[in-house]
C-alpha cells in the first residue's frame, strides 16, 4: 500500500495539528480547522472524503452538558410534596397550607397553646404561675385532646424561668428548661432533655441536657429571635408580614425558620430559609377569653417535621420540644414588652400629673 499526503493550506488563525508520512519523521503542519481523510486501496484511487471549517464529524472527547432550569427543581419538589401529602395526614380546614417561594409548608403536627396572655387594661405585674397546657389537635374535627401533651410550669410568680414536662403519666418527665438571667447581654438559655422513651440508660437519676443554647435578639429594632448553635441547626423566630398574615386572616403570626448558609459564586455565602413552624392567632385559633390586642396569648402551633427524615426519630422528637419551648419564650417576651409599656405609661402619667 502506498500512502501519499494531501493537505490544504491552513488559515493564519488555525490551531496546530499532528500529521505523519512513512518512512520520514513526523512533520508538524498547521492544517486545523482543515480535516483531510485519505483512503487509498489497490483498486481505488485516493479520494478526499471531507473538508470543512464550520463543523466536523469527529466526536468530542468531552461529555455534553445541558443547563437545567432552576425553576424545574422547585416544580419537582412541589410535585413530590403534593404526591406525599396524603401520607402525612390532613391539615386543618380553617388554616390553608402556607406556600413560600421555595417549598410548601404543610404541618404534620398541630398543637394548641392555651394561655390568656396579658391585656392592656391590667397592672404591670408578673402573670400568675398558672401552668400552660399544650394540647394535640384532632385532624378530623379540630377538637382538643382530653389530656395535654405538654405542660409549661413556673416555680413561682416572681420567677421568669420555667420548665416543660410531659402532660401525661403519673410522674411527668422534664423535657426542657428555660433560664432567664437579669441584666443586659444575658439572653435566656434553653436546655433540652430526651424523653424517657428515647433514653438508653434510664436509671432514675437526673439526666444530662441533650442540648443547650441561647436565644439571642437579632437587633435592637427587631422582635426576631435567633436560636444559634443548636444540635438541630440554626433557627429564627420572626413576626410574619402583612401579606403572610392575610393568608391566615390573623392579626398575629409567628414564623420559625431553619437557616442554612450555602456558598455562592465569588467566595460569598447566602442564607437559605425554610419554614419549620407557625403560631397563628386569629378569631378561631386564639385562646378563648383573649383578644387581638392581648399580648402573649396562646394560639394554634403548627409544625412541619418534613425538614427531618422519618428515620431520624430522636431529631424529630426533639424538634417538637424545641419548637414548643421557644414558642413559649416568644410569648413571654410579648408579656414583658407589654409590662414595660404599661410601666412607661404609668410613669409618664405620674410625672405629668406632678
Amino acid at each position: 500500500m502506498v500512502v501519499e499526503h494531501i493537505s490544504f493550506p491552513a488559515s493564519s488563525s488555525s490551531n496546530p495539528s499532528r500529521c505523519t508520512r512513512e518512512p520520514e519523521r513526523p512533520q508538524i503542519q498547521r492544517t486545523i480547522p482543515t480535516i483531510t481523510i485519505l483512503i487509498l486501496t489497490r483498486n481505488m484511487p485516493a479520494t478526499l472524503i471531507s473538508r470543512h471549517h464550520a463543523t466536523t464529524s469527529v466526536p468530542s472527547l468531552a461529555p455534553s452538558y445541558t443547563t437545567q432550569d432552576p425553576n424545574s427543581t422547585s416544580i419537582e419538589l412541589a410535585s413530590w410534596r403534593s404526591s406525599s401529602s396524603s401520607r402525612r395526614g390532613s391539615t386543618l380546614s380553617s388554616l390553608p397550607p402556607y406556600t413560600s417561594s421555595q417549598h410548601t409548608f404543610t404541618p404534620t403536627i398541630n398543637l394548641q397553646i392555651q394561655t390568656p396572655g396579658k391585656p392592656w387594661l391590667s397592672l404591670p405585674l408578673p402573670p400568675k404561675p398558672v401552668p400552660i397546657p399544650i394540647f394535640d389537635i384532632s385532624p378530623n374535627d379540630n377538637s382538643l385532646s382530653l389530656e395535654p401533651r405538654y405542660m409549661s410550669i413556673r416555680p413561682d410568680r416572681g420567677s421568669g424561668s420555667s420548665y416543660l414536662v410531659s402532660g401525661s403519666g403519673e410522674s411527668p418527665t422534664k423535657l426542657s428548661t428555660t433560664t432567664y438571667r437579669f441584666g443586659p447581654g444575658k439572653p435566656p438559655c434553653v436546655s433540652l432533655f430526651l424523653p424517657s422513651s428515647l433514653r438508653q440508660d434510664d436509671d432514675g437519676e437526673e439526666a444530662e441536657a441533650w442540648d443547650t443554647f441561647p436565644i439571642i435578639s437579632t437587633s435592637l429594632l427587631s422582635r426576631a429571635q435567633r436560636l444559634q448553635r443548636t444540635r438541630l441547626g440554626t433557627f429564627e423566630w420572626r413576626y410574619a408580614s402583612r401579606s403572610e398574615r392575610k393568608e391566615f386572616k390573623a392579626n398575629s403570626v409567628l414564623v420559625l425558620e431553619k437557616i442554612v448558609r450555602v456558598a455562592v459564586a465569588g467566595g460569598k455565602d447566602e442564607e437559605i430559609r425554610r419554614t419549620v413552624a407557625m403560631l397563628v392567632r386569629n378569631e378561631e385559633t386564639r385562646t378563648p377569653g383573649s383578644s387581638a390586642s392581648t399580648a402573649g396569648n396562646g394560639g394554634r402551633l403548627m409544625i412541619d417535621l418534613d425538614v427531618w427524615d422519618e428515620g431520624e426519630k430522636v431529631e424529630r422528637e426533639m424538634a417538637v420540644v424545641l419548637v414548643v419551648t421557644t414558642a413559649l419564650v416568644m410569648l413571654k417576651k410579648e408579656v414583658d414588652r407589654r409590662r414595660a409599656a404599661q410601666i412607661a405609661i404609668m410613669a409618664s402619667a405620674a410625672s405629668g400629673g406632678g
